[in-house]
């Protein structure tokens, strides 16, 4: 059983997202991804959005938008998510989520 303040489970046993969506080159962007030391795994979704599970937040804001200048792509949106406490739930469980 965990038990902590909210924030601290957040923390420690959350999954730092982030969600990009690009006007174009999401496949390239997304490979691309892949390659960086603080990406721990690439969803690629419809219409140009990428999800990206990161282990560094600060690295990845400053990495992604570089990727995206260097790639000539448009970025329409940069947007970290923070974690759900039903997120860190499921990661104590080990479940899967719906």
């Amino acid at each position: 059983m965990a038990q902590a303040p909210i924030d601290e489970l957040k923390n420690r046993y959350g999954k730092e997202k982030i969600v990009v969506v690009v006007t174009d080159g999401a496949d390239a962007l997304a490979a691309a991804l892949t390659q960086r030391e603080w990406v721990r795994s690439v969803t690629l979704g419809p219409n140009g959005v990428i999800e990206v599970t990161v282990s560094d937040v600060k690295a990845a804001q400053h990495g992604i938008p570089a990727m995206v200048t260097t790639q000539g792509t448009g970025l329409s949106r940069l947007e970290v998510r923070e974690t759900a406490l039903e997120d860190v739930f499921i990661e104590l469980v080990g479940g899967d989520r719906p």
